[in-house]
């Protein structure tokens, strides 16, 4: 099956295409609503409640095409071949190859349109206890060491964002489009934002899409 380029692939499902009923979404409100608020051409991040229920509608009428929402298993589904796309994390999709032990040939693609990207993060209370927070400080420390970043990444499929790690990965590594995105595609990715009392729209639309009727 030729690699899909477009969020159009999930937003306007095809009953004869591969993929119809054996794709994917995130069991995830802000990631699903991102994707259908980026293929309709707007913010991932907007407050407008006429935008949001264009892409409450938008997810509704996906859901012809859809196995179901899957944050957790989607990786194995793919990897065992009973699935052929998900809307899914990078780290996740090297997951599912390294599963498939290379039967299965998979790919990860952003879409035309764009997508979304992210950034872990550590943080300490400000309230913790001062032998919690002097632990704390020295497992961030630890984790900062270039060598333990260069580990993790080669873990958990990751960029690194320690730019000292980078000595202690392979090229190949970090030549990889996928983990390391050239600007053209970061260019086109957006980061989700807290919203504050928006959230609860977010998540009242979801519960509707989630209990809606699959036509």
């Amino acid at each position: 099956m030729e690699a899909p380029t477009s969020w159009a692939t999930v937003f306007e499902p095809n009953p004869s295409a591969p993929y119809y009923g054996r794709m994917t979404m995130l069991d995830d409100v802000r990631e699903a609503f991102a994707a259908a608020l980026i293929y309709l051409g707007y913010d991932a991040n907007t407050t407008d409640e006429a935008q949001l229920k264009e892409a409450q509608q938008l997810l509704i009428e996906a859901k012809a095409g859809l196995a179901g929402y899957d944050s957790t298993t989607f990786h194995s589904l793919l990897a065992s071949g009973e699935n052929v796309l998900a809307h899914s994390w990078s780290g996740d999709i090297f997951r599912a190859m390294d599963e498939s032990g290379g039967e299965v040939n998979l790919d990860f693609v952003v879409p035309q349109e764009g997508g979304i990207t992210w950034i872990d993060n550590l943080c300490i209370p400000a309230n913790a206890p001062a032998g919690q927070k002097l632990a704390a400080e020295l497992f961030i420390d630890f984790l900062l060491r270039p060598d333990i970043g260069a580990r993790l990444s080669e873990r958990n499929f990751f960029a690194s964002p320690n730019e000292a790690a980078e000595a202690y990965l392979e090229p190949e590594f970090l030549n990889n489009p996928i983990i390391y995105p050239p600007t053209e595609v970061t260019d086109e990715l957006q980061y989700l934002l807290a919203l504050g009392e928006t959230e609860a729209t977010y998540l009242r639309l979801w519960n509707e899409i989630k209990a809606a009727p699959v036509d």
